[in-house]
């Protein structure tokens, strides 16, 4: 009988370790550091009122520019519908090696064009559209003497998409839609073959590539 409150007070002090270790293990899981990666040459702001949201816009989606976020929302729309925008976007940044070696992009601004078409009929819930927008691109050029020239001068990606869709409202509360894409990639490579950027090596080539959504 007097060895109860010892092993009594063993589990509960098992019971306490363990719930300190499980959340031990759990913060060190959400506070530790990870792995963060940026879009590259991804161009995921196809419209103003999408990038004010965070681009949290798909289940909106409630302008023409819903061929790019989602294309069931055209079904939304009344009658017909235009939207045209372009972003004029510089890619200049500057690099700095530890050993003092410094370098400057191109800053100079290009031009990123979206034009969205939608109309919807009045006798047939169906509602068509036509999309063309730039949703990988732009360019960055370093000269021809920057410290890395031997990895990288400049490049370039141009890609259009061509994108018609047609969305039928199954219900008031729920529409499909689906659309081919037709893609069209340009891309340029510079590279210095030597320090001095007396020999070049120079890459161009383009495609077209299809697709849906």
């Amino acid at each position: 009988m007097k060895k109860q409150p010892n092993q009594t007070l063993r589990k509960h002090w098992s019971r306490k370790l363990v719930g300190l270790v499980l959340f031990s293990a759990l913060a060190f899981v959400i506070i530790m550091p990870g792995k963060v990666g940026a879009v590259g040459f991804r161009l995921p702001n196809q419209d103003p009122e999408a990038i004010a949201r965070g681009d949290a816009f798909a289940a909106t989606a409630d302008n023409p520019s819903a061929i790019y976020y989602n294309p069931a929302g055209i079904t939304q729309l009344e009658g017909q519908n235009l939207r045209v925008g372009i972003y004029a976007i510089s890619p200049g940044i500057e690099y700095k090696s530890p050993g003092g070696a410094t370098a400057r992009a191109d800053s100079d601004f290009q031009p990123v064009p979206q034009v969205y078409y939608t109309c919807s009929f009045t006798n047939v819930p169906i509602s068509v559209g036509f999309g063309i927008y730039a949703p990988y691109g732009l360019s960055l050029d370093w000269g021809n003497h920057a410290p890395f020239n031997t990895v990288a001068e400049s490049g370039s990606l141009l890609y259009a998409t061509f994108n018609p869709v047609i969305a039928w409202r199954v219900l008031p509360s729920l529409s499909i839609a689906a659309g081919p894409t037709i893609n069209y990639s340009q891309a340029t490579f510079h590279q210095a073959l030597d320090p001095s950027g007396a020999t070049q090596f120079k890459f161009k080539g383009d495609d077209t590539g299809f697709g849906f959504n």
